[in-house]
């Protein structure tokens, strides 16, 4: 009994001496339990589609959630992501976004859009196969981690043609998804103007009507940018109404069947030179941001770290959308300190890289203001395309194929003269004489696609040019320039007429071009329209063809087709007379089986 008393007395001095030492760590606990409760938090799906969705078409999650947080822009305060489960058992992960609605109509041209106080989280995705898929979400604040059920969904084919690739039979070219050529045809459309979006409706419905398929869009501080002195750094909800009106961008692109390119850096935020803007970028440290000069953009941490923030919010939100042809990076960085290789050549490695992470699809990955020599960043295998931009020629249609064919000799990936026209305003130009051989002189030069001229607001829309869109869409409509393997056409035609086009064994597409045919005549006029000198007599002699009877098929270059013939070979040469003319014809050479 006595040794039985002593260890109860024992073990009771022990326990006292414990709960002595824990009482002020149980004490803080108790103290800070309500806090530590309140951290807690709900994910809440509130709608996503059917059960049964198209392939390519548009899936959105609509969720709610009561998570803490300062900053919904920084994944590093709050972040969502979504995986996706393809039937093949493919994962694809795609982040969420923060989202405010808009109460929103377009009627008889005249917007009206206001701000409601809804807002909530949203994941978009694009799924890819067809057959049943999975799909999570999965929240993480600095209080923890939250995942929602799996969630099913199943996809079946439709008539959506997917995503803009690289063609897989010619990298010179651009196909969709499901495997069809398509070569963009169209115009800049970069910002609106006091219209807003009805203007974009105007435009989309003109450009639509005559066969475009393709618009080149920037995020600038003026346009559709998310990151500006209104809205400080790393936070963008001053903005949310120009983010639905990009939304409403797509979805009008959608209905249209079209694509766009989006720019996603101006160059005029990080020069000092040309257009400089950077007097208003938040950045810059005179407005209270981090970057004494603009070259350290590249370089800096923090604007490294909100840049990438902008990029995610960016895709999370846009990404999905089979209407982005391709990522912009710069819009002609040849004008920001930027552009030496030493600087954008690791630049354009790492936010690419960064970019694999965040677009599952991917997209194509461009850029702008990059000299036509400068082959080490050409050949980076980051950049999927070129393009070029073109305003300063004498001559426009004899001045451009020399400039288009280096591109075409030097590089063997696709080509878009993505930027021409005029410095100012074309004024004189009543004729849209340059728009009108830019349009031609691309393709028929190699490029991927028609010159793209960039007044659409001040010029193409008011005086109802679109008629020299509709000509070449309708000239181009049915043709595939992939698969027919097109070389640049080795042909002539007699004096003073120009030749251009692509041509095989056994087909030609051919553009011929009067030299008096070009917008600085006017100059010497005083803005007279000029009476352009026929050319009688002229003929087209093709080489390398295989002997047979072709079909010789004429086409006014706005009106369309006009007449046909047929014509035999000799010796591999084709000898096709030309009928007068005092501007330019397109002709298509197409042998008869």
């Amino acid at each position: 009994m006595v040794n039985r008393c002593c260890r109860a007395q024992y073990v009771d001095c022990m326990v006292a001496h414990t709960m002595k030492r824990l009482l002020p760590l149980i004490i803080l606990l108790i103290c800070l339990s309500p806090s530590i409760e309140a951290q807690n938090f709900e994910l809440r799906i509130i709608s996503y589609p059917d059960e049964v969705i198209g392939l390519y078409d548009k899936f959105e999650v609509v969720l709610e959630t009561d998570a803490i947080f300062e900053n919904p822009y920084d994944p590093d305060d709050i972040r969502l992501d979504a995986t996706f489960i393809a039937p093949s058992g493919r994962e694809m992960t795609v982040a969420g976004f923060y989202y405010r609605d808009f109460d929103y109509t377009l009627e008889n041209g005249q917007q009206s859009i206001g701000w409601l106080e809804e807002w909530d989280w949203r994941v978009r995705f694009t799924p890819v196969e067809i057959g049943d898929w999975e799909f999570s979400l999965r929240m993480t604040t600095q209080s923890g981690v939250v995942e929602s059920d799996i969630r099913t969904f199943t996809v079946v084919d439709s008539d959506n043609r997917g995503f803009v690739r690289i063609h897989p039979e010619n990298g010179r070219y651009f196909a969709f998804d499901d495997g069809s050529f398509y070569l963009p045809i169209g115009e800049n459309m970069a910002w609106y103007g006091e219209g807003r979006m009805a203007d974009y409706e105007r435009w989309l419905d003109a450009l639509s009507d005559a066969g475009g398929n393709y618009i080149r869009v920037w995020m600038n501080e003026w346009g559709f940018g998310i990151e500006a002195l209104d809205t400080g750094l790393g936070t963008y909800g001053g903005r949310q109404d120009r983010m639905y009106e990009l939304d409403r961008l797509l979805e009008m692109l959608a209905e249209r069947d079209m694509t766009m390119m989006l720019t996603l850096i101006d160059h005029t935020a990080y020069t000092l030179s040309y257009g400089s803007r950077w007097g208003f970028n938040p950045y810059n440290a005179e407005n209270g941001g981090m970057l004494e000069h603009p070259v350290e953009f590249a370089s800096h941490p923090e604007a490294i770290r909100l840049w990438r923030q902008r990029l995610r919010y960016i895709v999370a939100r846009w990404g999905y959308s089979t209407q982005i042809m391709a990522w912009e990076w710069w819009n002609e960085v040849y004008f920001t300190p930027l552009h030496h290789p030493r600087i954008l050549e690791p630049w354009i490695e790492d936010n690419t890289a960064y970019l694999d992470t965040l677009d599952p699809y991917p997209h194509l990955v461009t850029i702008s203001g990059v000299l036509p020599t400068t082959a080490q960043i050409w050949n980076l295998s980051e950049l999927d395309f070129m393009q070029d931009h073109i305003y300063y020629l004498d001559d426009w249609s004899g001045g451009l194929a020399p400039v288009l064919q280096f591109w075409r000799f030097r590089y063997d990936k696709p080509l878009l003269l993505a930027e021409f026209g005029y410095v100012d305003p074309p004024e004189y130009d009543p004729l849209a004489i340059r728009f009108h051989n830019g349009l031609w002189a691309a393709p028929m030069n190699g490029t991927s696609g028609t010159g793209m001229f960039w007044w659409w607001n001040l010029y193409i829309h008011p005086n109802d040019f679109y008629p020299h869109i509709e000509g070449i869409s309708n000239f181009f409509a049915g043709e595939n320039l992939a698969t027919a393997y097109y070389q640049l056409t080795d042909g002539n035609i007699t004096n003073p007429a120009r030749l251009y086009g692509l041509q095989n064994d056994d087909s030609a597409l051919l553009w011929i071009v009067s030299p008096h045919y070009d917008d600085g005549i006017y100059e010497a006029q005083d803005a007279q329209i000029p009476i352009f000198p026929e050319i009688c007599d002229a003929e087209i002699t093709l080489r390398g063809l295989e002997n047979g009877t072709y079909n010789i098929e004429w086409w006014d270059t706005i009106g369309g087709h006009i007449e046909s013939e047929s014509i035999s070979t000799s010796n591999q040469r084709l000898t096709i007379p030309v009928p007068c003319f005092d501007r330019d014809y397109a002709i298509k050479v197409h042998a008869i089986n």
